[in-house]
């Protein structure tokens, strides 16, 4: 009772500290809001596209025995019998090996969507700490640390990626990067050469892990030299060269689409305009303008997610003219965000 009443008189940038020094209270203590928020998807069946990866698909129905075939086919593969444009392995070597030992069972897969998404953020949380703390940001790391992971875990925008068993692969290819800045972070915190280089390859290794979760992950590889530049006092030349290992990853993956896919990077892609609007598009610039209002509307809903739809595609957006005042509005705003960016680049600030 008395180590009750000291904790409940700690600042919470004292328990986020706490937290820190308990990775086991921590986990617990992040498992627990993530099934408080989610838990209710346990009783959820299948629903849009997951008969594509599961129930309607004949590989992922066999089990471990398709592992191969799944490694060297295109993520429809199973189920339509395309081999174009889309590889995502992991996922669904993930989804035959619930059916081997579940059978087709919704309940057990939306529970290790629960599990992945609560690892996730307890990686998070420790990564985003680290980080801050790395980046002399030493007062109030951990609470910044903390209420990043809060917000990320909280955040509405990430419902559908939970609660929908097929979109595994967004929550995959997150946790193959977040593990792969993690060894990264440790790289440059190792003494020891040996360790220094295991947690190099290790990095470089869950980087591939997480382009085989999703395409998604491609531009990240512009993200790993800004992790060494802010986390290091080196130059961005220097940081780029650290990071040769994630660029030859990036060449054996794009070997594998090329290997393995019958069309590796086009054949795939919807021309209907019911789920790719922008092909109404009348011309070069009203695809740009649409663009960039389709971007900045990303942007808001991170800051105020109101009106979510878990599908975007015919008539949720409409095309805009270069003329447009919410074209021109968009276009500013990405210009200001990238002279922030640039500008906080240079004096190696992150906040």
């Amino acid at each position: 009772m008395p180590k009750g009443i000291k904790i409940a008189k700690l600042t919470i940038s004292q328990k986020a500290e706490l937290l820190i020094n308990k990775p086991l209270w921590a986990g617990i203590f992040i498992t627990f809001l993530v099934f408080l928020i989610y838990g209710n998807t346990l009783n959820n069946g299948y629903a849009l596209d997951d008969h594509t990866v599961i129930s309607a698909n004949r590989y992922t129905k066999k089990g471990i025995e398709a592992i191969p075939v799944i490694f060297t086919h295109a993520y429809w593969y199973g189920y339509d019998g395309s081999n174009n444009s889309v590889y995502r392995p992991v996922s669904l070597v993930f989804f035959a090996i619930e059916y081997q030992f579940f059978g087709q069972n919704a309940q057990i897969s939306h529970l290790v969507n629960l599990l992945l998404y609560s690892f996730l953020c307890f990686l998070l949380f420790f990564i985003v700490t680290d980080f801050f703390e790395s980046n002399k940001s030493k007062k109030g790391y951990a609470f910044m640390g903390l209420a990043a992971t809060l917000i990320f875990l909280f955040h509405p925008i990430h419902t559908e990626v939970v609660a929908n068993i097929k979109s595994r692969d967004e929550i995959l290819c997150f946790l193959g990067l977040a593990l792969s800045v993690l060894f990264m972070m440790r790289q440059e915190k190792s003494a020891s050469i040996v360790k220094k280089k295991i947690n190099q390859t290790l990095s470089a290794l869950f980087f591939l892990f997480a382009l085989l979760s999703k395409e998604s992950a491609f531009p990240f590889i512009a993200v790993f030299p800004l992790v060494l530049y802010f986390l290091k006092n080196a130059d961005l030349k220097k940081s780029l060269l650290k990071t040769g290992g994630h660029f030859c990853v990036l060449i054996i993956y794009l070997i594998l689409r090329i290997s393995f896919l019958e069309k590796s990077f086009s054949g795939n892609f919807s021309n209907d305009v019911m789920t790719n609007s922008l092909l109404a598009a009348t011309n070069y610039g009203e695809r740009v303008a649409t663009c960039f209002f389709i971007l900045v509307k990303y942007i808001l809903l991170l800051v105020y997610p109101g009106n979510l739809c878990y599908d975007y595609s015919f008539n949720q957006i409409p095309n805009l003219e270069l003329t447009d005042a919410r074209a021109i509005a968009s276009a500013i705003l990405i210009v200001f965000l990238l002279y922030i960016a640039v500008k906080q680049l240079k004096n190696k600030t992150l906040l």
